[in-house]
């Protein structure tokens, strides 16, 4: 079976050494029991085909298909993938994202803001005022931790 730590350095390599301009990062690589290799890119502008291209043919080009037998994918992060790394939320701030929690919470929120260890929302909730009949909607900034987020991905 092909090594993991070996496509990410391929894969890495590839990324500084052919697309450094590009600033493209590296979203998740999974290679399945049959040595099929997935290799999903992510930027802010964007994947071009001519990206993944570059990538895939780099990659191939260090890997021995007489040692051992592969199929590769290289493919942007699409639209409706959970995000996996930091520069997926960054890029979709002031945007609605669902979250599911580790807690097994679900919530829709709006992202506003990403450091670090965690990122910062605006949740709408429907709560009951004093005196009030009716529910009044709520809008309350919060910070999750990542460590706190199952998955999250964009609302479309």
């Amino acid at each position: 079976m092909i090594n993991k730590q070996k496509i990410e350095l391929l894969v890495g390599k590839a990324v500084s050494d052919l697309l450094p301009e590009r600033g493209i990062c590296i979203s998740s690589i999974k290679i399945g029991t049959s040595n099929q290799i997935t290799i999903l890119i992510d930027n802010f502008e964007g994947i071009s085909f001519s990206d993944c291209i570059t990538i895939s043919k780099s990659v191939e080009a260090d890997l021995d298909r007489e040692k051992e037998d592969f199929e590769l994918t290289v493919s942007s992060a699409g639209i409706s993938s959970p995000f996996t790394i930091p520069l997926q939320y960054q890029k979709n701030i002031g945007k609605e994202i669902e979250i599911y929690t580790v807690d097994n919470k679900k919530i829709r929120v709006i992202l506003f803001n990403v450091e670090e260890e965690y990122i910062e929302i605006e949740l709408k909730e429907k709560v009951k005022i004093d005196g009030k009949k009716k529910k009044q909607e709520k809008i309350s900034k919060q910070k999750i931790m990542f460590d706190n987020i199952k998955t999250a991905k964009l609302v479309f």
